[in-house]
């Protein structure tokens, strides 16, 4: 028996008949929004994250720098009002 023999001629003919054309295409034309509506969402959560971490780093430089100059006797103003230190009572002079 050859090697074209074993092909399943029959079940290859029949699944190409069911193929429905207008859905291909219809996959191959939405493919690239989908892929971009993902691409955009990562973008836009791992640039919240990084706004997100950027904002508490300057905090937290503001507070060290607050902390060492307050142990020098320099006066430096505090963190600006309604922040969680202040209704914590942290930081307050």
């Amino acid at each position: 028996m050859s090697v074209v023999a074993r092909v399943p001629v029959d079940e290859i003919s029949q699944a190409a008949r069911e193929v429905r054309l207008g859905r291909i295409l219809l996959e191959v034309i939405g493919a690239p929004f989908y892929v971009l509506g993902w691409l955009v969402f990562w973008v836009v959560v791992g640039g919240l994250r990084g706004v997100i971490w950027v904002a508490i780093a300057v905090k937290f430089g503001w507070m060290d720098a607050r902390k060492s100059a307050q142990a020098r006797g320099v006066t430096m103003p505090v963190w600006p009002k309604g922040s969680a230190e202040d209704r914590r009572g942290v930081g307050t002079r």
